[in-house]
């Protein structure tokens, strides 16, 4: 079994999330920005397009693989972090994750950050909203971002972080937040205007969601481990 199935393996066991065989699991891709909002903007490069195209890339690969997936929006069009909230929030599904570029005052920073929601104390007035994604739903989200960092190959001692970032404010479903690459870097824009490298992103992403949300392959009686 490889890094990728032993991780969506070990989610299965400590948390049950899977659905049932006959179901499809449904993924929701949040292209972020859109509308008057472009988000990182540079040298032709607009982070709404490019996210709202990436999702559209990821799509099919996830549905060929026994997915059901849903965009938070499908044109260029502007959606409230509350809009996506209260959207993921009555779909349900096992895994929303949020598509980003990354940017940066310091022109060396470079390469792709992973972002689940924080715990926060009880005793703090936030916590009945953080508390939702928080207590029931922050190992699940950190185990989605750790399927997604084996995907990019992201290491450290912290490959994923936790945050308390708008987005995960009242939110009640398993999510991640991707900033792919930084667009303030000149190799990483490099990269995200090119079409074979962008597809080469959505299938990492796909093959990291797909880690967590689908069951690996049974593998054969008798077969090596």
């Amino acid at each position: 079994m490889n890094a990728l199935a032993r991780c969506a393996a070990a989610l299965a066991l400590a948390s049950g999330l899977w659905a049932p065989a006959s179901a499809r699991p449904l993924v929701l891709l949040d292209p972020g920005h859109g509308g008057p909002d472009g988000g990182v903007q540079a040298a032709g490069f607009r982070e709404a397009d490019f996210v709202l195209d990436l999702a559209r890339r990821v799509e099919p690969l996830l549905k060929a693989r026994g997915a059901d997936v849903r965009l938070t929006r499908d044109s260029d069009e502007a959606l409230s972090l509350s809009a996506r909230v209260d959207l993921a929030n009555a779909l349900q599904p096992l895994a929303m994750v949020s598509l980003h570029v990354n940017a940066a005052f310091q022109p060396l920073a470079r390469g792709t950050r992973l972002f689940v929601p924080a715990e926060t104390a009880v005793d703090l007035p936030e916590a009945p909203l953080w508390g939702q994604a928080a207590g029931m739903h922050a190992a699940a989200s950190h185990t989605l971002g750790l399927c997604l960092a084996k995907a990019f190959g992201v290491g450290g001692p912290r490959p994923v972080q936790s945050l308390k970032l708008g987005l995960f404010r009242g939110l009640g479903v398993p999510a991640c937040l991707v900033e792919l690459e930084f667009a303030t870097h000149p190799e990483d824009l490099a990269l995200l205007k090119n079409d074979s490298q962008v597809q080469a992103l959505a299938e990492k992403l796909a093959d990291g969601i797909a880690a967590y949300v689908l069951p690996p392959p049974a593998e054969a009686p008798g077969a090596a481990h």
